[in-house]
Parts: structure tokens; C-alpha cells; sequence
């Protein structure tokens, strides 16, 4: 089986009042059912738009396989990857 990697956003809603309460955790139970029907199916999963502290911590929780984000560093132009890797 091929390991594809499934995107999964990792975007939990804001916890203000109780409506806001209720979505972020209806949002981390689907992040979190979805990241064990890819495992299951042996896709590994990625957690994106991590752009901060309490979006890392949440996902950090699911069991994802990879994470992307401001909170984990910027984009960085490809030019200055080449370079870097020509160093």
C-alpha cells in the first residue's frame, strides 16, 4: 500500500464562549478521527496552518505524522534554499 501523505487541517476555532468552546472541540475530535482513519489506512497524516502556540499543543495531541506552519517556522524562498544547499 502506498504511504500518500493526507492533508488534515489542524485549525481549532477560538474558545471565547461556549458556542466557540463547542466547535474547537467538534474540530480536534474530527482532526483527531480523521488522523486514525488515515493511520488505519497506512497514509501518514499532516496537520497544516499551524500558526501558533495553542494550534501546535492541539496538534501535537492528534497523533499526526508532520506539521506545517508559522508556529514551526516561515516559508522560506527557494532561492535560498538553493543557496543553502550549494553551501
Amino acid at each position: 500500500m502506498t504511504h500518500a501523505v493526507s492533508r488534515i487541517s489542524a485549525r481549532l476555532a477560538s474558545t471565547e464562549n461556549l458556542d466557540a468552546a463547542l466547535d474547537a472541540s467538534l474540530a480536534e475530535a474530527g482532526v483527531m478521527a480523521i488522523n486514525e482513519i488515515g493511520h488505519v489506512m497506512g497514509i501518514k497524516t499532516v496537520a497544516e496552518h499551524v500558526e501558533n502556540q495553542a494550534i501546535l499543543s492541539a496538534a501535537l495531541d492528534t497523533g499526526v505524522d508532520y506539521m506545517q506552519g508559522f508556529a514551526l517556522g516561515k516559508p522560506v524562498p527557494l532561492r535560498e534554499i538553493r543557496a543553502h544547499k550549494l553551501r
